[in-house]
């Protein structure tokens, strides 16, 4: 049985055709990450570049017609870069500017203690990035 016969790339092939789904799919799901959706930022890049090989293949995956778009690698990782760098970075600006307003709100005040936020202010300031 070849790689092309197998379920999940038949269920991957429907969208390797379809580059601005695909892109547009990349950068929610890695914002979704970013905000704790519990799917690694990993899977979705290795999805995106399955199906950018799945385009750039149509002998081993063919083409639901003639001239149907496809993923561009380039263009796919560019994308993929862009998203993961913009994720992150709206993480990291949110928790910059508003991260311990937020953790000293009524609703997470009761997850993280004054008494367990002190340890690991300790902590931090005794051992830093180790």
């Amino acid at each position: 049985m070849s790689i092309a016969q197998e379920p999940i790339f038949q269920w991957m092939s429907q969208y390797a055709y379809q580059p601005s789904y695909v892109y547009a799919g990349v950068i929610i799901m890695m914002l979704l990450s970013a905000f704790g959706l519990p799917l690694p930022e990993e899977v979705t890049l290795i999805s995106v570049g399955v199906l950018a090989f799945m385009g750039g293949h149509p002998d081993l995956f063919p083409p639901p017609y003639v001239g149907a778009p496809v993923i561009n690698a380039y263009e796919a990782s560019i994308v993929a870069f862009f998203a993961v760098y913009i994720s992150d970075f709206l993480i990291y600006a949110i928790g910059r500017s508003y991260g311990r307003k937020v953790l000293y709100s009524p609703r997470l005040s009761r997850l993280f203690k004054p008494a367990l936020m002190e340890k690991v202010e300790r902590w931090t300031h005794k051992y830093g990035v180790l």
